[in-house]
Formats: C-alpha cells, structure tokens, sequence
C-alpha cells in the first residue's frame, strides 16, 4: 500500500458531484506523479493525515494535470 502524508490543510472538504472530497498536492516531480499513478492504476494508494496518524483513506479517484505539477487526490 502506498501511503501519502498530508496535512489537514491541503484537504478541500467541499464534495464534488460524483468525485468526492480532495486533496491538492502541487509541485510535485514527475518521478512522485508516475509512483502515484502507478499505485493508484494498481488500487494500492490511500492518503493519512498527519493530523490523524494511523487512520487512512483509500484514493477513490485521481486527477494529474496533463501542463504542471499538480496532483489532485479525491476520497
């Protein structure tokens, strides 16, 4: 399981229609964008707030923008 340590202020608590809660990670390196998507495609990736140590929540959806450096996780 790939697990990323956020903090609770990346997190946007507003759902979206169909995606979800999410979670914004930027400036991101393209080699951490591919570990992500690798382990998202496989069902292995889950975010845990360093607020909340030892409580995870599996990645329902993932957005990569295709032009930067930004990650957008949905639980």
């Amino acid at each position: 399981m790939t697990v990323i340590p956020v903090s609770k202020r990346f997190f946007v608590a507003i759902s979206l229609p169909g995606m979800g809660r999410s979670i914004d990670l930027v400036n991101q390196p393209p080699e951490e964008i591919q570990r992500i998507r690798e382990a998202f495609q496989t069902g292995d990736l889950a975010i845990e707030f360093i607020e909340e140590p030892g409580t995870t929540y599996p990645v329902g959806k993932l957005w990569v923008n295709p032009h930067g450096d930004q990650v957008t996780l949905f639980i």
